[in-house]
């Protein structure tokens, strides 16, 4: 990947948020609304830093200038989310702007929390607003992903580069988003819901936000038919599948990154889920497909919840499958889609490198079981094994001290370091009965939990990991 990729890359973040914003203006205009001057600055600002940006492209020099992608995608995120919080921050609804900055951060990294504000009286552009910036973090952290995998993974691992050829397959990401996105719109417009509850669950499903138009991750009863729930479940379902998508449109083997074998873990995971949470149902006597459609939404992290659960009894029953909720959202999807956690893929690994290590215990109790392994791989695997469950065990337990602090009980701050850690979201905290308090302090933590959770722990590990500092990426 190029210097000059990641260049192209805020070319087009910044191009979606200025056209959105200008969309929203004219918006407000039509319906006379009084937000209309927050999305003209934002659009403006928007399109200015394109102007330079694009000038910029045009006299780059891979030879004079060296990006640190690293930095590029942490300024990338604080950039995006002071330009984001403008029309927020310029709508009057009495919040701070701690308050505004960490929903900004919470939509664009899809993890969808939500300060203590009521949004029910605000301008319907707002939610839309808030709809559109957590589709733009989903293809933000979609490019984040796939430039870790070319600079750290594909080069230090499979030594093979599939995205040589830098800007085109930024493109080519971007369409298959958009397709990804127009494919969920479609399917859910032609089951006659409105254009505009279309539009906005097809961004929060492709992206894995999870939130719409409504003040919560609770599905709309007018959303709650039998047909949209199976939609909502195989839209959450697909999107999770971005990767392999990615690369058999570029006419990759999907045995050059992901071997088959994790692709077909993914599937014995939806299918463990299903079965699980279909057992669960039957067991408490309550509906078998909330019952999937929730495990899923935990799995996939899209948070999203059925409407149902404004039932307190049944919200109630949940509540003892609740640690293998969280369980799933700690799995989640596959590597390289807009899901949290920890991911599939990632954990087969770990479980391979486990059972390697058993293999070696085996022979060294003189057990006649033979294991071949490249050893300058396989040590290197046990390194990264041990450094990514050391940092991500870290990572909670410092949260959990920092939570504790300010008074936040175990069981509540475990709740909301998972719910941030893993992007899921107000849908976790809601199966919970939490609620985030009302702290900048809180705010903040959960502020960084959220941008690391989209970093998917592996790539701050890779930062500071011998392989990433020997290859002065």
């Amino acid at each position: 990947m190029k210097n000059k990729s990641l260049l192209i890359l805020a070319l087009i973040i910044l191009i979606l948020i200025g056209f959105s914003s200008l969309v929203l203006f004219f918006y407000n205009i039509y319906h006379n609304y009084h937000n209309d001057y927050g999305f003209l600055i934002t659009s403006f600002i928007s399109f200015f830093s394109t102007f330079i940006v694009f000038i910029f492209i045009r006299n780059f020099s891979e030879k004079t200038y060296k990006i640190n992608f690293v930095v590029f995608f942490l300024i990338g995120w604080l950039v995006i989310s002071f330009i984001s919080s403008i029309p927020l921050l310029t709508a009057d609804l009495g919040l701070t702007y701690n308050s505004i900055f960490f929903e900004t951060i919470s939509m664009l990294t899809t993890t969808g929390f939500q300060s203590s504000f009521n949004y029910d009286k605000a301008d319907l552009s707002l939610h839309i607003w808030r709809s559109i910036t957590q589709w733009i973090g989903g293809l933000y952290t979609l490019f984040i992903y796939i430039i870790i995998l070319e600079k750290v993974l594909v080069k230090s691992k499979y030594k093979v580069n599939i995205l040589d050829t830098g800007s085109v397959n930024i493109i080519s990401i971007f369409q298959i988003y958009v397709f990804f996105t127009f494919f969920g719109f479609s399917i859910l417009y032609l089951n006659d819901n409105t254009i505009l509850n279309s539009i906005c669950f097809s961004f929060a499903t492709s992206s894995s936000g999870g939130m719409f138009l409504s003040n919560t991750h609770l599905l709309p009863l007018e959303m709650s038919t039998v047909t949209n729930k199976v939609i909502l479940l195989f839209l959450m379902v697909i999107n999770a599948f971005f990767l392999p998508f990615f690369l058999i449109i570029k006419n990759f083997s999907l045995r050059t990154f992901a071997d088959n074998t994790k692709i077909r873990s993914f599937f014995i995971t939806l299918c463990f889920v299903f079965v699980s949470a279909s057992l669960f149902a039957i067991y408490k006597n309550i509906n078998v497909l909330d019952s999937i459609f929730i495990a899923t939404s935990m799995l996939t992290t899209n948070g999203i919840i059925p409407f149902s659960l404004t039932n307190e009894n049944l919200r109630f029953t949940y509540y003892s499958f609740l640690m293998v909720l969280i369980l799933f959202t700690f799995l989640g999807g596959m590597s390289g889609s807009v899901t949290g956690g920890i991911k599939n893929t990632n954990f087969v690994d770990i479980l391979n490198t486990i059972k390697i290590e058993v293999n070696k215990l085996y022979q060294i109790h003189g057990v006649n079981k033979e294991t071949t392994l490249n050893k300058e791989n396989y040590y290197e695997n046990i390194s990264f094994i041990f450094a990514f469950l050391s940092l991500g065990i870290g990572i909670v337990f410092l949260s959990l001290i920092l939570l504790s602090f300010i008074g936040i009980n175990f069981e509540n701050s475990l709740y909301l370091t998972t719910a941030a850690l893993t992007n899921t979201g107000d849908g976790l905290l809601f199966l919970s009965g939490q609620a985030i308090p009302d702290s900048t302090f809180v705010y903040i933590i959960l502020d960084v939990l959220m941008i690391i959770g989209r970093f998917e722990t592996i790539s701050i590990m890779l930062i500071f990991s011998s392989i990433f500092l020997k290859n002065n990426y």
